[in-house]
């Protein structure tokens, strides 16, 4: 993700400095198409972070209470 967002950030600079052509008008459908892509690749990371973390959680809550009942 930080690989992509760094190459994003590259071609936003690039379109910034080009004048209107063909050339430009390429660059902001890939650059849009990028933004997309990243935008659902890191909804599905911070999806998998929130699983991960609330499986952590209930997995200490479950030792907490093991230990507490002990």
């Amino acid at each position: 993700l930080q690989r992509m967002e760094t190459d994003l950030q590259a071609k936003m600079k690039k379109l910034q400095s080009m004048k209107a052509g063909s050339d430009r008008t390429k660059l902001e459908k890939d650059v849009m198409a990028q933004r997309q892509t990243f935008a659902q690749k890191a909804q599905a990371f911070e999806q998998d972070r929130a699983r991960r973390s609330n499986e952590e959680r209930g997995k200490l809550v479950t030792r907490i209470q093991t230990a507490v009942k002990s």
